[in-house]
């Protein structure tokens, strides 16, 4: 599942990008990995079972999301570079 919605997102990201939506679009996931992960920070590690079973669903989302952003950055240096 992992899988696929990482695929999902990173083919999303190329499409967007090279229409020219890029910068919005890179703008909405890094708020949105920053969510991810602030929520998945304040979870404590003794906290009660919903509360880590929302942690666990949160990272399903972090992992594309990173995947993600990562693709931006490179795409960001790549054309400064170029």
């Amino acid at each position: 599942m992992i899988s696929t919605t990482t695929s999902s997102a990173v083919s999303t990201m190329t499409l967007v990008s090279a229409m020219g939506l890029g910068a919005a679009v890179s703008g909405v996931g890094s708020a949105m990995l920053m969510g991810f992960l602030a929520a998945k920070e304040l979870v404590p590690p003794q906290a009660g079972a919903r509360l880590r079973r929302i942690s666990r669903v949160v990272m399903v989302g972090i992992v594309p999301l990173t995947m993600t952003f990562i693709a931006t950055v490179a795409l960001k240096v790549a054309g400064i570079l170029a």
